[in-house]
């Protein structure tokens, strides 16, 4: 069962990230964040979500969660936001 941490407002959200006070950088890449949903991707036989980021050094992260995960985690941010 797939598990994901809503957090609606993000600022210092990851102080584990901030090693000695020190930021870590935030990678930015002109590359566009790729989203494909797996019909079936889920043992259930639900679809899921994966995510593919091409990073500046050539590596590729896949990141993969349920799409009602995804759905529910899309509705809460914005509530925050309308809030």
């Amino acid at each position: 069962m797939p598990n994901m941490t809503i957090i609606t407002n993000g600022d210092d959200c990851w102080p584990d990230l901030l090693p000695e006070g020190r930021r870590i950088p935030v990678v930015h890449t002109l590359m566009p964040i790729q989203v494909a949903r797996l019909p079936g991707g889920m043992q259930s036989g639900k679809s899921s979500v994966m995510f593919r980021i091409e990073l500046p050094d050539g590596t590729t992260v896949l990141a993969e969660t349920s799409l009602e995960l995804f759905v529910s985690a899309a509705r809460a941010l914005l509530a925050a936001d309308e809030s």
